[in-house]
């Protein structure tokens, strides 16, 4: 088999494994809220106060997530790790969403795709966005594989 394109022995972390005519936007970090520059201590009273605690960062990170969205990103792929709260918003908002480990084969990805590695987690701007006219993950002589497509 011949692909115009890219493949990689890695599967979407989101249970979205087909999208066509996709706008790929891809990180060079990692995909999770921010850490607090500071360690300190927080002294809670009430079970509100733990309910609300994470509540604001994580509104502000699920606006990040509906931006890639309304930007028409269908594919996100990041090097490093992803929280499991990225995948549930990447779920939410039904984008793919690929962890690869390599910073060596994340600009691979993007030269085949046609993206500018980001290195902080902002909505990229067209210029920066790649697109595939498929990404799918498939088995291909007995190997589980996504598959960057372009024509």
């Amino acid at each position: 088999m011949v692909v115009h394109g890219m493949v990689v022995i890695r599967g979407s972390e989101t249970t979205i494994r087909h999208a066509m005519k996709a706008k790929v936007a891809v990180f060079n970090t990692n995909i999770e809220m921010q850490q607090g520059e500071t360690k300190g201590t927080v002294l809670m009273k009430t079970a509100d106060d733990l309910l609300n605690y994470t509540k604001g960062e994580e509104d502000k990170f699920e606006g990040f997530v509906k931006n890639l969205a309304e930007a028409g990103i269908k594919v996100v792929v990041c090097t490093g790790s992803m929280s499991e709260l990225a995948i549930h918003f990447f779920e939410k908002y039904k984008m793919m969403a690929l962890k690869i480990m390599s910073k060596w084969e994340i600009k691979r990805i993007a030269r085949a795709v046609g993206a500018t590695p980001i290195v902080n987690l902002t909505t990229p701007t067209p210029a920066e966005l790649g697109f595939c006219d498929e990404v799918t993950f498939r088995e291909i002589s007995a190997q589980w594989c996504t598959i960057f497509r372009r024509d």
